[in-house]
């Protein structure tokens, strides 16, 4: 009974925080909850019982969650050599001295959503809405970014925007049967930076762009009412809130 306790609160409790969509090792939950058992013994227990316990404790815990360290202690010596390697190596940076030191690599995954959220595609995104923004806007203004991680309060140095959700993640924390109200989504922002979907830069879709068609189609009155449009560029259309 005291297992199932265990196992079950974990498993509530991560499926629950976990916003991301991570994997989940729900075996190492079972090794750590089924060790922790067996090494919590009666203090009336003699020592050959308490050395059998923690025997089979150690046969459970090590094969199930031995790959789990290893696979993020390899993952952590990987991602050192990398930095290192890459450090003083000529790549396409940021336009930002707050980013510049921050080279992100391409993805190479099976799951084509991420391609756009990594590497040179991101470095080019990012650039590309500084330079804009630079431009077209004041420094004093507040910026958020629709269904896209907004990356340009820090790399320029302004405070964020009021409110608003640091992320959206459609069919997560955006409902389509029970959207939020509009101030929880976006908050109070000066400017308002938009994406293009990919399939207006000629792509295909990916959802990060049905997420912001999806945002677009619950809010209708967003962009006509609350703000007024700034310019275009490649990657980004820029509106800044009515007076």
């Amino acid at each position: 009974m005291l297992a199932t306790l265990v196992i079950v609160g974990c498993d509530i409790f991560c499926r629950s925080t976990n916003a991301m969509r991570g994997d989940l090792p729900l075996a190492a939950f079972w090794c750590l909850a089924g060790a922790i058992l067996l090494f919590s013994v009666p203090a009336i227990a003699d020592a050959s019982t308490l050395r059998r316990q923690r025997l089979v404790a150690l046969l459970v815990l090590c094969p199930v969650a031995m790959p789990i360290f290893l696979a993020d202690f390899a993952s952590s010596v990987y991602a050192a050599y990398k930095t290192a390697a890459l450090r003083n190596h000529e790549e396409l940076r940021f336009d930002s001295a707050r980013l510049r030191s921050w080279v992100p690599q391409d993805w190479l995954g099976q799951d084509p959503n991420f391609v756009s959220k990594n590497g040179k595609p991101l470095i080019l995104t990012t650039n590309d809405g500084i330079r804009m923004l630079t431009s077209l806007s004041r420094p004093d203004e507040t910026v958020f970014c629709l269904a896209y991680d907004n990356p340009f309060s820090f790399a320029l140095g302004r405070r964020p925007a009021q409110g608003g959700a640091l992320w959206l993640d459609l069919h997560n924390n955006i409902s389509t049967h029970h959207p939020p109200p509009e101030s929880v989504i976006i908050g109070h922002p000066d400017l308002l930076m938009v994406q293009l979907s990919n399939d207006e830069q000629g792509n295909t879709t990916d959802e990060q762009g049905n997420t912001t068609k999806t945002v677009l189609s619950l809010y209708p009155d967003l962009l006509a009412k609350e703000f007024t449009l700034v310019g275009t560029s490649q990657y980004w259309t820029l509106y800044r809130r009515r007076s």
